[in-house]
């Protein structure tokens, strides 16, 4: 009985396989993506495909440290992987994270929202995105007034994004003790915001896999793209 379970296991991981590499390919198609093995020197999007063995998150993280971002999704059903894959993947492996939206974004170029709190982790996220946020067309800083420096921070940061030719504006948002992952989602639908640009924090030095509540509401709702950096 024991022989047979894991043959149906192989079996159903091969078939996902299977089924994965051919969306791939097939979106690829679609998109007139050229598909190749190694660097190429084209001036064009291209993709390439790897099948990664192993189990669990390690090989998520392992492979996601070789390069600059991971694009990844949210589980909508039970796929065989551990259910907080993202928030491991995002504390491990040491790279930012774009986590898709539940619909396909218009485009990731058109207004970008950074969520800035004055901290290393805000500060860190900043050059990480920075590409990202050259490449928008509207680029919004947003910090909620919770008293002492955020109030300026916001305008401080866009005035600064200025030396690497981005043109940003700052914006306030008062505190008034709805949460601030509500207050912030207010601010990126007044300004129809593509992606937001955040950092993620940890609630204790021993317990890395845990976020503020903030990070994590980001993480599993957001109705848009989220560029996440741990």
């Amino acid at each position: 009985a024991l022989h047979n379970a894991l043959q149906e296991l192989h079996k159903e991981a091969e078939q996902r396989s299977n089924a994965a590499e051919r969306h791939f390919r097939g979106f690829c198609q679609q998109h007139n993506i050229t598909v190749v093995d190694g660097p190429v020197a084209i001036n064009e999007v291209s993709a390439s495909w790897h099948e990664e063995h192993g189990e669990g998150e390690e090989p998520f993280i392992t492979r996601g440290r070789l390069h600059d971002l991971l694009v990844m999704g949210r589980f909508t059903r039970p796929n065989g992987l551990p259910p907080d894959l993202l928030r491991l993947v995002l504390v491990e492996c040491g790279r930012p994270i774009l986590i898709a939206g539940p619909r396909a974004p218009r485009t990731l170029s058109g207004t970008a929202m950074i969520c800035w709190k004055d901290g290393r982790e805000p500060a860190r996220v900043l050059t990480a995105a920075m590409p990202l946020l050259t490449a928008a067309e509207r680029v919004v800083v947003a910090a909620i007034d919770e008293g002492g420096s955020s109030a300026n921070g916001a305008a401080a940061v866009a005035r600064q994004l200025a030396w690497h030719g981005i043109r940003a504006e700052g914006q306030t948002v008062k505190a008034d003790g709805r949460p601030i992952a509500e207050l912030l989602s207010l601010a990126a639908q007044a300004c129809t915001a593509d992606p937001l640009v955040m950092a993620s924090y940890r609630t204790g030095p021993l317990q890395q896999e845990i976020f503020g509540g903030c990070s994590r509401s980001m993480l599993e709702h957001a109705e848009v793209p989220v560029f996440l950096l741990h």
